[in-house]
């Protein structure tokens, strides 16, 4: 661990044994600004060194800590800052530092919080001049406090949290408050725990809980929004920058598991009211958590089957109860609970894919007993009882291969085609056909579907049509594709309409995976793979057409 000398403002390196211990520090809770000290400035300063806010902070910082502890019997010598005392070039030191973080906040002497953005409290003028009452230096402190950028960071959470000595500075290094002081107003601002704030241990909240801290909160890279976390849930990863803010927070969850049975992991809402998606059972970002702060974790071990990540996706035993009037719809019983006066548990809405696979959907909403059909009564004839699965979700979602459904939403079409000039001319029966998104529904009074999908050349009008057929039946949940080419191609009528006309439909030849054709020019083949996918929600064919 490196450290700055307060007197000589020069770094010195600590390993942390008994023959070379680590010496009492202050350590700096702060926000970044545009010229900070990097690691190899401070090692090898210049005259622009010197000038830069950042190193003006850094001395400021050291003034503050030998000013408040130079009168007691053990005054500090060391302070560290998160700026230069980490050689940020090398990415394995960045990687240990990070996963380092919260224990060296915790270990400090003292936290000092710099919030540059925010001044003194004397009174206001205008409140004198207008004769309303003044606010006290309290509300106007806590209503600072509120807007100042700090409170904002990802990063400053776990730096507040891990130390019980936190002092807060405004931008002149004035003493604004100690954290002991003002538990009940951080916990007001916040939505934390007196109890944590008080203790420094954020192990007496649930996931959940801890999750929604960090809801509202930003980062510099988006990754980050997830190594912030790391010391707050006591886990250790490494660190994959580039890798996506996404998929870092979702490893995040994966090493929570292996050290947590909370399902309040699993709480977590989408804040918009969304049209049919389906979900794995991980959140994309804290952010998923925003209405989560109250949600409690139950710590029993008879009802806490062990989860893990498998190759087949998430595997976890839930009580599930069957919607009645939809088969393939369940409400998988979480062990948490609301904050409501009695507790009540709280439950994910699931929807069966098979193959032992379920998916997460109306991720909107948390069921809870009581506010719905009561799981609890027995009469109730919208839910079945609920009885434990086991079953799997996968974080990104797709049918198995075996699936199979009457219960069809449309055709969703990509296209491949390789000649620029060759176009879908049109699709019939037009009326079906979405074609900013390539979607064909099927509506659910339909047994069967037949779309006639068009293509002819905009440079070449020998080339006459390729005509490709899409076909679905409800009954016996077949689908496929037929392909027809016509050498002229008038475009009075509709291309079914013409086909029907001229009896041409009698032509056209069995199922098949491609069609050869030739035009002016050479030959031509049309393909078209079509398997079973979704579409937030909805079960559709996919249909890749190719043209080459």
């Amino acid at each position: 661990m490196r450290l700055i000398n307060i007197n000589t403002h020069e770094l010195g390196e600590f390993i942390g044994t008994p023959e070379d211990p680590i010496p009492p520090y202050v350590i700096l809770s702060h926000t970044w600004g545009v010229n900070e000290v990097t690691y190899t400035e401070m090692m090898r300063p210049n005259p622009d060194t010197f000038k830069k806010e950042g190193y003006i902070k850094i001395l400021e910082f050291a003034s503050a800590v030998a000013l408040r502890t130079a009168s007691t019997n053990d005054p500090i010598e060391y302070v560290w800052v998160d700026t230069c005392c980490i050689d940020k070039s090398s990415s394995a030191e960045l990687s240990e530092a990070i996963n380092s973080m919260y224990r060296w906040y915790k270990n400090a002497k003292h936290c000092y919080v710099y919030l540059s953005d925010v001044g003194g409290f004397e009174p206001d003028p205008e409140d004198e001049a207008s004769q309303a009452p003044a606010k006290d230096q309290n509300a106007r402190m806590r209503d600072a406090l509120e807007n100042c950028r700090w409170m904002t960071r990802g990063w400053t959470l776990q730096e507040l949290l891990a130390n019980p000595q936190v002092l807060f500075f405004n931008r002149d290094w004035e003493l604004l408050f100690r954290k002991k002081d003002w538990i009940p107003q951080l916990s007001m601002l916040l939505g934390i725990g007196r109890d944590v704030l008080t203790t420094c241990d954020p192990s007496l909240a649930s996931v959940a809980q801890r999750m929604s801290w960090a809801s509202r909160r930003r980062t510099t890279r988006a990754e980050d929004i997830a190594y912030c976390l790391l010391g707050i849930f006591d886990v250790s990863m490494p660190l994959l920058y580039g890798e996506g803010g996404e998929k870092a927070f979702v490893r995040l969850q994966e090493e929570i598991m292996k050290s947590s049975d909370d399902h309040s992991l699993f709480a977590w809402r989408n804040l918009d009211r969304e049209y049919a998606s389906c979900h794995g059972l991980l959140a994309a970002s804290p952010a998923k958590f925003a209405m989560s702060h109250n949600v409690a974790f139950v710590d029993d071990p008879e009802d806490n089957a062990p989860f893990s990540v498998t190759n087949k996706g998430l595997s976890l035993i839930l009580p599930l109860a069957r919607v009645a009037g939809k088969p393939d719809l369940f409400i998988g019983l979480l062990n948490c609970r609301d904050p409501g006066p009695d507790g009540e548990p709280l439950g994910i809405y699931l929807i069966q894919l098979g193959g032992g696979q379920f998916a997460r959907v109306d991720a909107d909403e948390l069921w809870i007993v009581g506010g719905g059909p009561n799981l609890q009564d027995a009469t109730a004839s919208a839910i079945d009882l609920p009885s434990p699965m086991q079953f799997y979700v996968r974080q990104n979602i797709r049918l198995p291969a075996d699936y199979v459904t009457s219960d069809v939403g449309g055709f969703l079409v990509t296209e491949d085609i390789t000649s620029p000039d060759i176009f879908l001319c049109e699709a019939s029966p037009n009326v079906t056909w979405i074609s900013h998104q390539g979607f064909i529904p099927i509506l659910a009074e339909d047994g069967g579907k037949q779309e006639f999908l068009c293509y002819s050349s905009r440079a070449d009008n020998t080339m006459g049509a390729v005509i490709i057929i899409l076909m679905w039946d409800r009954q016996s949940q077949k689908f496929g594709v037929k392909f027809h080419y016509h050498g002229r191609w008038p475009s009075e009528t509709s291309t079914q309409s013409r086909l029907l006309d001229k009896n041409l439909l009698q032509t056209v030849g069995p199922p098949a995976d491609e069609f050869r054709f030739y035009v002016a020019g050479g030959h031509r083949v049309a393909s078209a793979d079509m398997q079973l996918g979704l579409m937030g929600r909805l079960v559709v064919i996919k249909v890749a057409i190719r043209i080459k």
